[in-house]
């Protein structure tokens, strides 16, 4: 992403980039918040303590990869949360896609992607009606697979010597 902003605008805009990631980052945070305290003038305080901590202001003004880890890590949050209200399969899978991107911009965010091991089996665990239990089963399932096939296709960009795609060698 920062390459081909540098492209596009020079070297201001390869700059600024992550800034405007961090402000989208803080968009779905707030996002979130508002989606688990159904007040928005109470969820501006979740975005505003993050946006005002010093790490996240250090790594918005230079070109680390956090700011553009924060966009698909919330939004993945916020896809699962809504379908754990509302058990629809496209939300599982978008969820489960966007937690999968997270690992395709760090590597360090396989940990996110396994912190929702336990979150899954929470969620289907509180659903009473057997109907809904089944669809969260299947929503999890799918968001897993979704997730682990980005996974696969991540490992298997870094290593293009092992992996053969599409039978070029």
């Amino acid at each position: 992403m920062l390459a081909a902003a540098y492209e596009l605008g020079g070297i201001r805009a390869m700059f600024r980039l992550p800034a405007l990631a961090s402000a989208l980052g803080l968009v779905a945070v707030y996002a979130v918040a508002v989606r688990a305290t159904r007040r928005p003038w109470a969820a501006l305080v979740a975005p505003a303590l993050l946006g005002a901590s010093l790490p996240l202001l250090y790594v918005s003004r230079n070109t680390y990869s956090e700011p553009f880890t924060l966009v698909p890590l919330w939004a993945a949050v916020l896809a699962l949360s809504m379908f754990h209200r509302r058990p629809r399969m496209g939300l599982a899978v978008l969820g489960g896609a966007l937690l999968g991107s997270t690992v395709c911009v760090r590597v360090d965010a396989l940990l996110y992607v396994a912190l929702a091991v336990p979150l899954a089996g929470v969620s289907m665990s509180v659903a009473a009606p057997s109907p809904v239990r089944a669809a969260r089963r299947r929503g999890w399932f799918a968001a897993a697979v979704a997730a682990l096939c980005l996974l696969y296709t991540s490992d298997a960009a870094d290593d293009m010597q092992c992996v053969d795609l599409g039978g070029r060698r």
